[in-house]
């Protein structure tokens, strides 16, 4: 089975090699890595990592967590796009790694757009109406990369991800549970930087000590 024009083999030796160069987040990407893709073990290598949890949470606080929503901050309306495309396609992958997801339209009919960019969420409400264990809330800054237009050539630009800010909320008890920020070094497109939260959330819900 090929992934990305790399064999499952091939994968598993750059992780390896991963190890071996002393990457701390390397033996956590092993499990994912020959299903996620090559795409999201470079994101993460690439990558500076860093979380904390609550001391008021535990680890069966975070196993209850079974049925999610994401909201992405937009108040900066120069990355309306970016933000819209790495939240709709951290949604995805979410619900391809086993998590039931509201999906943005029942989110809005249930809250309203408006609603969602106000600092004092209503969290409960939220929980109430749609049946929601946690709220991962986020925003993200760019950079801007150049390169050859692809049918006319010239130069052209495009918004990666510099940057990301995660939270993991507990609806029923309005609280924060975790933080997670990562700063991609060299940026990433939109859906890389999402499979690779994606990746990371489900990885640090399972084992939120690790």
């Amino acid at each position: 089975m090929k992934i990305n024009g790399l064999s499952q083999r091939g994968l598993l030796f750059v992780c390896l090699c991963f190890v071996l160069s002393g990457c701390a987040y390397a033996p956590a990407l092993l499990p994912m890595a020959v299903p996620a893709g090559i795409d999201v073990v470079n994101a993460l290598e690439d990558a500076d990592i860093d979380s904390a949890v609550s001391p008021e949470c535990n680890k069966d606080d975070f196993k209850k967590i079974k049925k999610i929503v994401v909201i992405f901050n937009k108040r900066n309306q120069d990355l309306i796009d970016l933000t819209n495309s790495v939240s709709d396609s951290l949604t995805v992958e979410l619900m391809k790694l086993g998590f039931d997801v509201v999906e943005r339209q029942d989110l809005d009919s249930a809250v309203g757009e408006p609603n969602l960019q106000k600092k004092d969420l209503d969290l409960h409400k939220i929980s109430k109406n749609l049946g929601v264990d946690a709220v991962v809330t986020g925003s993200v800054t760019a950079t801007m990369k150049g390169g050859h237009g692809y049918i006319f050539g010239g130069w052209k630009m495009k918004y990666l991800v510099q940057n990301a800010s995660l939270k993991i909320i507990d609806c029923r008890k309005n609280r924060t549970m975790m933080v997670i920020t990562i700063n991609y070094k060299n940026g990433q497109k939109p859906r890389d930087a999402a499979q690779s939260m994606a990746q990371l959330l489900k990885q640090k819900i399972d084992d939120p000590f690790g």
